[in-house]
């Protein structure tokens, strides 16, 4: 578990931003898809909710993924008068919604094992939508070919509100095409 401020995350992000594949490659940080994945989920859905963090999470919220992310926002107030957020993130027990068997894509999450392949596509998606007890909208998506899966979990509250997600998991450093589209189809930033 790591905590993040909103100057941390802004450095990383530009960090993160400002460097392609091959170089993050030359300089020892090539990581496993899941490696990568959870990284780029972390700092996706940190992101996500930054923006919003200083009104929505004022008292604190605990977000919890169903594909088993956790996410913790804090506010205190230093001796100097300074408004400090934090966002802690685990990501230790990620659960993935979708695999691959014999050249399928198959939903596992909800215990289904649903083959959604013909809904997947570079260009098109698998969506699924759970309201959790708390009242929270889950819209999990999956897209990708059986070849190149990639998935990703945003979560809005009962008022409408984007409260973060998971971010989105895919294998290179390019959003894939699926990804753009279902950003735009859900109102969802870029």
């Amino acid at each position: 578990m790591s905590t993040l401020n909103r100057t941390n995350l802004t450095n990383i992000k530009n960090n993160f931003q400002n460097k392609t594949g091959a170089e993050l490659h030359s300089q020892g940080t090539h990581r496993s898809f899941r490696t990568t994945a959870v990284m780029a989920a972390a700092i996706a859905c940190c992101l996500t909710v930054t923006a919003f963090a200083a009104n929505y999470f004022a008292d604190g919220a605990i977000i919890q993924a169903l594909t088993g992310q956790r996410v913790e926002y804090g506010h205190t107030i230093d001796d100097e008068g300074n408004e400090l957020y934090t966002i802690t993130f685990d990501a230790s027990n990620i659960v993935e919604p979708a695999e691959t068997r014999d050249g399928r894509i198959y939903f596992t999450l909800d215990g289904s094992d649903t083959d959604i392949t013909d809904y997947c596509a570079e260009d098109a998606y698998y969506s699924y939508e759970h309201t959790a007890d708390d009242g929270n909208r889950h819209v999990i998506l999956v897209g990708g070919t059986p070849d190149d899966i990639s998935w990703a979990e945003f979560i809005w509250d009962e008022n409408g509100t984007s409260v973060g997600g998971a971010g989105l998991h895919y294998n290179n450093f390019i959003k894939p095409t699926w990804a753009e589209l279902a950003y735009e189809a859900y109102g969802l930033e870029h």
